[in-house]
């Protein structure tokens, strides 16, 4: 789960990192560079909340394991 957890981390940080650049190349008048780059972010966005889904999962089937071995 550790693993997944710096895996959110990393995707929602580069998401992050993605739309703060966008927004100074959209004030610059760069347009379409900073809708490439929104595209970009929401990719990882995403992909974060697959990942978010995924450690969900996991937690449940680890709560189950647990309750069902009391």
């Amino acid at each position: 789960m550790d693993a997944t957890i710096a895996e959110i981390v990393e995707e929602e940080g580069m998401a992050l990192e993605l739309a703060e650049l966008a927004y100074e190349l959209a004030q610059d008048g760069h347009h379409a560079t900073a809708q490439m780059l929104r595209q970009m972010g929401r990719r990882h966005r995403i992909n974060g909340m697959a990942l978010r889904g995924n450690l969900a999962v996991l937690q449940a089937a680890g709560g189950t394991a647990a309750e069902s071995s009391e």
